[in-house]
């Protein structure tokens, strides 16, 4: 039975989309992959402009995250904010949701159990609109500086916030602003008061469905490992060859998915990437390939599913390729592994077809044996069929 991977169970379009709200949730979330389960999100539609700079600042520079945003994008985001809260008040549970475990899969289904959630999802939309409509929410063109407060950031990463009040962010107005950033000059806002009606920025509000508020908050999928599966998996990670079997003789579900994304067979390839790109021992790297290849034939043989990958997680093939380790890519290819694989559709490289072999072409080895395994690899996946 082919077990659908995380990238599989989406569209190109649903990853993009999903990417936009979280643009959002950043600004405005402590987690922005994690309980975020509104039926309705706030989008970027190209109105945010994000970018590291450096500015010069006493006689030193200052390292800065430049958010700027239009001001009928952070009217969206108040309108909202003030719209989930009315909603809690009158649904105060709506957002009650459960991850189900299915029968032969690890993939676990998505719900939400209240019984008054569609009632909820159209009652969140009537407040968008009365919100808007009241015209109590204002917003006006400013810039701020503050410390990251977030603990996805660095505390001593810095953010400086500007609200414009333009139609959409051209190269030039953001080459313009940032120009008057970095040479310390008066940016020109005016703190004039803007309220909004619902019709001109019904744009950026998206509604979400149970599949896209399962791919938003995908890391809470597999929040929960049962003790056997942590055991499971540790054994993976330490190369423990008579545990791994112990379990596998127990009944552990071979094709279980951690916090991570992955699988135990990602782990053992990915145990061998991470000692060999940190270490040129090449005797012990010799014989941690060779314990690393009878692991990956013992998951195999016993049904682990070679392609199978989570949320946030690789597959094994891509650790392989990481790794150029011609002996691992091939037994991963005669056990019909696809080569075919998009890891990062969020990044927006819809030109990818194959993440493992654009890693290889476009790596740079240095000496002569490390051409040669690149080459070998490259091959490999190209005689499986790998586009690109």
């Amino acid at each position: 039975m082919h077990i659908p991977t995380f990238t599989e169970r989406y569209s190109w379009e649903d990853f993009q989309l999903v990417e936009d709200i979280r643009k959002i949730l950043t600004m405005v979330r402590d987690n922005r992959f994690s309980g975020n389960y509104q039926p309705y999100q706030v989008r970027t539609k190209n109105a945010l402009y994000q970018q590291f700079v450096s500015v010069p600042q006493a006689n030193d520079f200052i390292d800065i995250d430049l958010n700027v945003r239009t001001l009928k994008l952070e009217y969206a985001i108040q309108v909202w904010e003030i719209a989930q809260s009315l909603v809690r008040r009158k649904f105060p549970i709506y957002l009650r949701n459960r991850w189900e475990k299915q029968k032969d899969s690890p993939i676990k289904k998505f719900t939400f159990i209240d019984s008054n959630r569609a009632e909820a999802t159209t009652y969140f939309l009537e407040m968008l609109q009365q919100v808007c409509a009241s015209k109590r929410v204002v917003v006006s063109e400013f810039s701020a500086l503050k410390r990251y407060d977030s603990p996805d950031f660095d505390a001593n990463q810095l953010e400086m916030n500007v609200l414009v009040n333009q139609a959409q962010l051209s190269e030039e107005f953001i080459h313009t602003l940032t120009h008057k950033i970095y040479q310390g000059e008066d940016l020109g806002l005016q703190p004039k008061n803007y309220s909004f009606s619902f019709e001109e920025i019904q744009d950026y509000f998206v509604f979400c469905d149970e599949k896209l508020l399962g791919l938003l908050n995908a890391i809470d999928e597999n929040k929960f490992i049962p003790e056997k599966l942590q055991t499971f998996f540790k054994c993976a990670v330490d190369g423990d060859f008579d545990g791994l079997q112990t379990l596998l003789s127990a009944g552990v579900p071979i094709n279980s998915i951690d916090r991570d994304g992955e699988t135990a067979l990602t782990k053992v390839v990915k145990r061998f990437n991470d000692y060999f790109q940190a270490n040129d021992d090449e005797k012990k790297i010799e014989e941690l390939r060779a314990e690393t290849m009878k692991m990956m034939e013992t998951l195999l043989t016993n049904g682990a599913d070679v392609n199978l990958f989570g949320f946030k997680g690789l597959n094994a093939l891509q650790y392989a390729a990481f790794s150029h380790q011609p002996e691992l890519i091939k037994i991963l290819l005669e056990h019909g592994a696809n080569p075919n694989f998009n890891y990062f559709p969020e990044e927006g490289e819809e030109q990818v077809k194959s993440t493992p072999l654009f890693t290889l072409l476009n790596s740079i080895p240095v000496f002569e044996e490390e051409i040669a395994e690149t080459n070998a690899c490259i091959q490999l996946l190209r005689d499986a069929g790998a586009i690109g």
